[in-house]
């Protein structure tokens, strides 16, 4: 999983920060899509992701 925090910086090098997401690096659809295809069930993985990210 990986922590991201998106800010911008004024002009006087001021930082604002706007929002922190929590999830994982690319390839989460694919490791959805994945078990659907060979196990025919998700892997629940998008499911941890947005519980996870309300927890936090």
């Amino acid at each position: 999983m990986y922590l991201g925090i998106n800010f911008l910086i004024s002009q006087g090098v001021t930082p604002f920060f706007i929002d922190v997401n929590v999830g994982l690096p690319g390839g989460t659809q694919e490791s959805e899509l994945t078990p659907q295809v060979y196990l025919k069930r998700p892997s629940g993985i998008l499911k941890f992701i947005e519980t996870t990210s309300q927890e936090v």
